[in-house]
């Protein structure tokens, strides 16, 4: 998904940095990109905690 919804800004602390990127290098080709994984993390946390469906 790009394009579409509200653009944010974010600032990860080096050590939240270097952990997505070390888990993004681990996935197989094509790597999904930074924003893909933080959307993916961010949806999964919300279903966990009831807030998504």
């Amino acid at each position: 998904m790009t394009g579409i919804g509200k653009p944010i800004g974010l600032r990860l602390y080096p050590e939240l940095d270097a952990s997505l990127d070390a888990w993004i290098e681990a996935q197989p080709d094509p790597k999904p990109s930074r924003p893909e994984v933080i959307r993916e993390a961010l949806a999964e946390h919300l279903k966990a905690k009831g807030y998504l469906k």
